[in-house]
């Protein structure tokens, strides 16, 4: 995530003020709740009118939207499981490392993964040479890419190698997105306040295209973040910058 990926609060900056909004990832009230449909749809409505309101606009109003999000989005997960998307992660690892494995917590483990996932490689080749990683058990979040562009995990909540390979999808997307100069054209052409809510749309986006959307609430927060930046009337990055990701 570009600010926050676990569970507890989704930041979203409006009129340049960063702002909490409560996410799926909630906690204190039982195990399992948020998994439930009735947990799904409540996170999603309270999310939607909190988002309205700290943006200005009509709480009860953005609850709506939030319910009706999460109730179909839930809908569909419920049903449809990683398959929906063109294939699942697990799908392109190769025979020398297992998904189902521990992941190596060094930066030997990290190259390890990259160069037996499919994809991984050219993600990495898509940024700048000098990309960084960092493991941090102190992070209240599975991953984090700072001011620096430097990728930050944790490894107390990445519990096998396919998930750390979903993570590094996730946040190579989002250090591609500074070095691309993608960020750049997004403030210009949307604002400031809508930065972090694009830049979780098209990162989440990402990760079901490879086939992750079930790890992290991928399926769920792509659809909360791409409700917050309907605005874009579609894609919002442009053909020229996309040719420069090289993830796929």
């Amino acid at each position: 995530m570009s600010s926050v990926w676990q569970g507890g609060n989704n930041t979203t900056k409006i009129d340049g003020v960063r702002h909490s909004v409560a996410g799926t990832g909630m906690k204190g009230l039982g195990d399992g709740f948020v998994n439930k449909t009735v947990g799904t749809m409540f996170f999603g409505t309270i999310s939607g009118g909190a988002t309205a309101a700290v943006s200005g606009g009509n709480f009860w109003q953005g609850a709506v939207t939030g319910l009706v999000v999460s109730g179909l989005n839930h809908g569909l997960h419920e049903t449809t499981p990683d398959e929906i998307t063109e294939e699942n992660i697990r799908d392109r690892f190769n025979s020398d490392l297992s998904p189902d494995g521990k992941p190596e917590f060094t930066q030997e483990g990290i190259n390890k993964v990259i160069k037996s996932v499919r994809g991984l490689s050219g993600a990495k080749r898509s940024n700048n040479p000098n990309l960084k990683f960092k493991f941090d058990p102190d992070l209240p979040y599975a991953g984090l890419t700072d001011s620096e562009v430097q990728i930050r995990l944790n490894p107390n909540e990445i519990k096998s190698n396919a998930h750390m390979a979903v993570l590094l999808f996730h946040e190579m997307r989002h250090a591609w997105q500074w070095y691309s100069g993608l960020i750049g054209h997004w403030d210009k052409k949307y604002g400031i306040g809508s930065r972090e809510n694009l830049m979780e749309r098209d990162a989440y986006w990402f990760q079901i295209k490879v086939g992750g959307g079930s790890y992290y609430d991928g399926y769920y927060r792509y659809e909360f973040h791409k409700s917050l930046t309907s605005f874009t009337n579609g894609n919002p990055t442009p053909k020229n910058i996309s040719k420069t990701w090289h993830g796929n």
